[in-house]
């Protein structure tokens, strides 16, 4: 049995995915900063970057170690129209996360705080 993701999803024979969210539209906004790329630090070893694919009219995401972030079923670059960047309060988690006791952190979502929209290769703030 093979640890590829796609061919244990070849082997399970799972449908492929023919739905959409909303549908996109091509009316691009024009009133923010044009911002072709930009990085989202996530962590100490995460900082993906976004890239804006006007032929898409969306983002693509490429992570420093493995290259570009691909849907598994078409094997084409995922696309995401909109990019929300929030920064919010982290803190250690109570828990233990793993075998050596290190906590997790929570990231308070709702603690309010500044955020930048990234949409159309433009970029918004907002609050």
């Amino acid at each position: 049995m093979s640890s590829n993701p796609v061919c244990l999803i070849a082997q399970a024979g799972a449908p492929p995915i023919t739905w959409h969210l909303w549908a996109r539209t091509s009316k691009l906004p024009t009133t923010g900063p044009m911002i072709p790329s930009f990085q989202v630090p996530i962590s100490f070893g995460e900082t993906p970057t976004w890239t804006f694919d006007p032929a898409a009219n969306g983002y693509t995401r490429r992570e420093p170690d493995t290259g570009p972030f691909i849907d598994a079923d078409n094997r084409q670059p995922v696309v995401a129209s909109t990019v929300v960047v929030q920064q919010v309060v982290v803190s250690v988690a109570p828990e233990v996360e793993d075998v050596s006791g290190a906590h997790g952190m929570e990231q308070n979502i709702d603690s309010g705080g500044p955020a930048q929209v990234f949409t159309g290769g433009h970029e918004f703030d907002v609050r």
